[in-house]
């Protein structure tokens, strides 16, 4: 049965997943990235989670990224700053971050992502679409797809 995930939900799992991770993501596009999902990235998923999965999809267009709900973790200050949201996201040298809507298994434990640290240069910059998993109350990386660096 599809359980709802709420906005609240999903800021949480995407600030446990920056802390957990250290992506140090200061600075994220306002948009979300449209992520695309096949049958080989809904493996990670339980069957009846795929159709979690697959409504999430149908809706991940209508979100926008909010402020002051992301945040990233300093190893400098050794504390949490909220992230700044960019709207122009194509300005040249500057480094920031594109993620998808996360799409999130119906037990949260499972997340389906896609992240882009950008340089808006030539060549600078990687990305993918990543599976998480919530093990001993930590997101671990279990699967990537579609991964690239330049």
């Amino acid at each position: 049965m599809y359980a709802h995930v709420s906005n609240q939900d999903r800021y949480k799992i995407i600030n446990e997943i920056e802390r957990d991770n250290k992506f140090g993501w200061n600075k994220i596009c306002s948009s979300y990235d449209k992520i695309e999902i096949f049958e080989n990235n809904c493996c990670s998923f339980s069957l009846i989670d795929q159709v979690a999965v697959y409504c999430q999809k149908l809706t991940q267009s209508f979100y926008q990224i909010e402020k002051n709900k992301i945040k990233y973790y300093s190893n400098r200050t050794k504390s949490f700053h909220s992230t700044q949201i960019v709207k122009n996201c194509n300005q040249d040298y500057d480094f920031v971050y594109r993620i998808s809507f996360p799409v999130v298994s119906a037990d949260k434990k499972t997340v389906l992502i896609k992240i882009t640290q950008d340089c808006n240069c030539m060549l600078g910059g990687q990305g993918g679409t990543y599976v998480f998993k919530k093990i001993n109350n930590c997101w671990k990386l279990i699967n990537s797809y579609n991964y690239w660096i330049s």
